[in-house]
């Protein structure tokens, strides 16, 4: 598929049907409803038409992927780790799904049969607010440690000296962008070398959870600075205890001290 140059909303225009992509949707700007297709969250607005942009008021609201909360395969993959450590290794548990085609996370309740721990609850009501949320949106990424993105109106990696992070949330208006690394590294004690983990998937586990149901959750209510990292890492704390008593994971991690990471 041919894109033409972004337009002025940013998105691309598809070469040889000249609509818009927005992720979840095309959209045809020459026409008064302009999405070819119904919004996937439509049944939250049952007294909008399914065909809408942004609920008839695009002077007020704008919408970035027609969507919540996008992760890549790689991402999901993640997730998916996290998800079953949190569910003491039972998916028909976890109430989320992916979308392989528009890459949405997908929450969907579960029966009243399956009963949840208070901590299960909080993670699940940090991530169902992020799926159906319609004035916040989070994107999902796993890159390498020299990926460079901006933050704070400058270039930033991963690993950029003695910086050293398994993953980074940067919040924008009403976006955060989340990228979680696909190779996390460590630095020994005993000489300050720095190291791949040898315990990938567990960091990776940690870390997309600290940033997505902390950082990107805390963001989205409206919490920033140092707030929102106190309270991000209440949040990580409160994952370290039910993975601790579960899979042997922490043992896995050689994080036994159950307080959370500095690193975020």
């Amino acid at each position: 598929m041919r894109f033409h140059p972004p337009c002025s909303n940013g998105k691309e225009k598809d070469w040889e049907s000249g609509f818009h992509y927005y992720g979840a949707r095309y959209y045809w700007s020459e026409t008064l409803t302009g999405w070819l297709s119904v919004d996937p969250m439509a049944d939250k607005y049952p007294a909008l038409s399914p065909y809408n942009y942004c609920a008839w008021n695009p002077l007020v609201y704008f919408d970035r992927n027609g969507d919540s909360i996008t992760l890549t395969r790689e991402a999901w993959a993640v997730l998916t780790q996290a998800f079953w450590s949190t569910f003491d290794g039972k998916m028909e548990r976890v109430p989320f799904s992916y979308d392989y085609e528009t890459g949405r996370l997908l929450y969907t309740p579960l029966s009243d049969d399956f009963k949840y721990s208070n901590e299960e609850q909080i993670i699940i009501d940090h991530f169902s607010s992020l799926c159906t949320t319609d004035k916040y949106y989070v994107e999902v990424d796993v890159i390498r440690n020299d990926f460079y993105y901006y933050a704070d109106g400058k270039l930033s990696c991963l690993h950029d000296g003695d910086n050293i992070a398994s993953g980074v949330t940067i919040h924008t208006d009403n976006t955060a962008r989340v990228f979680i690394s696909a190779e996390p590294l460590y630095r020994r004690k005993k000489d300050g070398e720095i190291r791949p983990q040898p315990y990938l998937e567990a960091y990776q586990t940690l870390s997309i959870m600290h940033e997505i149901g902390g950082h990107a959750y805390y963001h989205s209510q409206e919490i920033h600075g140092q707030r929102n990292n106190k309270l991000t890492s209440q949040f990580e704390n409160l994952v370290r205890r039910i993975f601790k008593g579960r899979h042997g994971l922490l043992e896995t991690m050689e994080i036994n001290s159950g307080k959370a990471s500095e690193e975020h």
